[in-house]
């Protein structure tokens, strides 16, 4: 009891066996389909992943009063504080209704006099006491035991209640900021598309055409400058095996601006994918970086998972070595949550090494480079990239998926304006964003400091 020295001395120290019911959960056999599919609410962690209402009345699944009977699932009242125990611990809800729930729960039904939103918010506040009690080696997990061993503060039924209206008025002046701090992230996010949707529209900058035409001289078009990659393309090919043209399907395509020509990733670059480095042959840290899958990001490479290659071995993979400013991405499930995972390679992740499953872009004309990076990353290319998917539990792309992508070629002098404007613009969306991630996770740290006011105080 040391740990919580510091509560309002007026209160009484319990614990949670004393004024609680501990019920756990149990699993009905999957392989007897006839316990599945009934009537019976059944909870399991994953349920309250990402699960924000304060009760809940069923999970995904329900079982039937035959999986009940045969498993060491119980029905519970309603009214019951749910508690995960493990894979994680912490997650909490108040049974909306009588449910029963997987051995990934330790349950409390509350004696009379304790408050079910009091335990709820209790138990928000003191996770990191279970955690403190929990064990095992897989993955920690706490016992029924040890459940009844976390301390509790026991006050009147009607100072509980009125600890909890003040939790819920302030949470929800909290959750209000929160929604509009959400609210702004996702017009963000929104900008940043239209930002770069205008910018392979012709819609962000006067065109080359425009500026040419006020000025009275001639320019490259797109068109020039594609016929002049294509010729450098072809001349620089030794090494690559059979040189074939590429053909692009431009018919149906729609108009661009003047001056703009439409090109296939295939013309205007050159794809490499990695090699299968086998595993047996990888090397301590300190040597080559391998990038695979799981060291990329949206917008950035990450090394925290990170495996090597000899450098004594390193002579057959040089054309593998990856240079500052190379366009890669993933093609194993290259979308995620937070975007798609593609990145420019940084001076810092040098040196690495292009592994299987992995897309490196190699400009023809290296100033294209940021350009094309712009390019990849529009809805325009995500939405091709999801139409060529293959694969459901690891969706993958393919090399020739990639590069049958048409790109809307402006020409050489107003890609510059281009990416100068959309690095201008996506400056100042990084900033905000980042204002925005700072002021949501500061409301995170509010809503435990409102929790530990609420139970601690001062003395």
């Amino acid at each position: 009891m040391t740990k919580v020295a510091s509560q309002k001395s007026q209160w009484q120290w319990k614990t949670m066996g004393d004024i609680t019911e501990i019920v756990g959960g149990g699993t009905p056999k999957t392989t007897q389909s006839e316990y599945f599919g009934g009537d019976v609410p059944w909870i399991t962690p994953a349920d309250l992943s990402g699960y924000t209402d304060k009760e809940i009345s069923r999970g995904t699944r329900n079982i039937t009063q035959e999986g009940l009977a045969n498993s060491g699932a119980r029905l519970m009242p309603k009214g019951t504080v749910l508690f995960s125990s493990r894979a994680p611990i912490g997650y909490v809800a108040i049974a909306a209704n009588s449910v029963s729930t997987s051995q990934g729960f330790k349950s409390f039904i509350p004696q009379k006099g304790i408050s079910s939103d009091f335990l709820y918010y209790y138990l928000q506040h003191a996770k990191k006491f279970a955690v403190e009690l929990a064990s095992g080696t897989t993955f920690l997990e706490i016992s029924g035991k040890k459940a009844a061993q976390i301390p509790v503060p026991v006050v009147p039924f009607n100072e509980q209640k009125q600890i909890v209206a003040e939790i819920e008025k302030q949470f929800t002046r909290l959750d209000a900021g929160v929604k509009a701090l959400k609210r702004v992230q996702a017009n963000l996010k929104r900008y940043r598309a239209s930002v770069l949707k205008a910018a392979c529209e012709g819609r962000l900058v006067p065109t080359e055409h425009e500026l040419a035409r006020k000025e009275g001289r001639t320019y490259e078009t797109g068109e020039q400058l594609l016929t002049r990659i294509l010729t450098e393309r072809r001349q620089n090919w030794q090494g690559r095996g059979k040189y074939k043209e590429p053909i692009t399907q431009t018919a149906s395509l729609t108009p661009l601006p003047k001056g703009w020509t439409w090109s296939s990733i295939a013309q205007i670059s050159f794809l490499d994918i990695g090699y299968a480095f086998k595993s047996a042959e990888f090397a301590k840290s300190g040597e080559i970086r391998l990038l695979r899958g799981e060291n990329i990001e949206p917008g950035k490479l990450r090394w925290l998972d990170t495996r090597y290659w000899p450098k004594s071995k390193l002579h057959e993979f040089q054309n593998l070595l990856l240079r500052e400013g190379d366009i890669v991405l993933a093609m194993d499930r290259p979308l995620i949550s937070s975007g798609l995972k593609i990145a420019q390679v940084t001076p810092f992740d040098l040196p690495c090494l292009l592994v299987q499953r992995m897309a490196r872009f190699q400009l023809v004309d290296e100033l294209m480079t940021k350009y094309l990076f712009i390019t990849l990353n529009t809805n325009a290319f995500i939405k091709h990239l999801l139409g060529g998917q293959t694969g459901t539990q690891l969706p993958h792309v393919s090399g020739d998926g990639i590069q049958s992508f048409l790109v809307p070629l402006p020409p050489l002098a107003e890609q510059k304006r281009i990416v100068a404007e959309v690095e201008r613009r996506l400056s100042v969306i990084d900033e905000l964003e980042a204002i925005v991630s700072a002021n949501l996770q500061r409301a995170t740290r509010l809503r435990q400091s409102i929790l530990r006011k609420s139970f601690l105080g001062k003395e």
